[in-house]
């Protein structure tokens, strides 16, 4: 307390709570892509983007890929990151038979006239030699990080993998595969620096990039970060 011009002035402490950790889409690919949580529901794109028994399937079968060929992916509302501190992705999906470089797992971000992006987060599982790659991107300049995976694409191909990404408040990352953590890095920008007003699954924010083939039983959307005992 104190006395200023002879009147009682008070002052109350506030506290300050840390973002609750909680989980804000879920896309479980039983009814198309609906959100089951949030009302963020999404929509296919292209003719071999289909939703069949409980799986989102991508390019499924697919050995090659010409350049005119339609893009396959699922697309989701925008500004679902944006508004966020600290996220955490959460995906179930199992590798098919196409493999290129620089496809996307998950891209969000935005994009310009020309078909390429100025700001985005993506995950790519396979940019040569077998690296897996997470990336940010603000007005022109990439940050990422890259981890040296064993052929994970080719490897693992028609097995189930479980891939977790955390994305902190002051912009660092932790993959994790099978709830074994891959890599950390602190180099990326802070998440609401990015708007995301193209959100995809299963395709790049470039249009040159390659499609992929893959099919996604389970994808999740968190506020906050989850821990490593959690994500194992």
């Amino acid at each position: 307390t104190a006395i200023y011009n002879e009147e009682l002035e008070t002052s109350v402490e506030v506290e300050v709570l840390p973002e609750q950790f909680g989980l804000l889409h879920r896309y479980s690919f039983t009814d198309g892509v609906k959100d089951s949580v949030g009302v963020a529901d999404g929509w296919l794109v292209g003719p071999d983007a289909i939703v069949a028994d409980g799986e989102l399937q991508l390019n499924m079968g697919w050995t090659n890929y010409a350049a005119e060929v339609q893009h396959a992916y699922a697309q989701i509302p925008n500004g679902v990151i944006s508004g966020l501190k600290s996220m955490t992705w959460e995906v179930w999906f199992t590798p098919g038979t196409y493999f290129a470089d620089w496809n996307r797992l998950l891209d969000f971000g935005s994009c310009n006239s020309s078909g390429d992006s100025d700001e985005y987060v993506f995950v790519s599982i396979y940019t040569g030699a077998a690296n897996h790659r997470v990336a940010s991107r603000i007005n022109g300049t990439e940050r990422f990080y890259t981890v040296r995976m064993p052929d994970l694409t080719r490897n693992y191909e028609g097995q189930q993998l479980h891939m977790i990404y955390t994305y902190g408040e002051n912009g660092e990352v932790t993959a994790y595969l099978n709830g074994e953590a891959l890599a950390s890095t602190g180099n990326n920008y802070l998440l609401g620096e990015i708007s995301d007003n193209n959100n995809y699954i299963g395709r790049s924010a470039y249009l040159t990039d390659p499609p992929i083939s893959y099919s996604m039983t389970e994808f999740r959307i968190w506020n906050g970060v989850m821990d490593a005992a959690t994500a194992a």
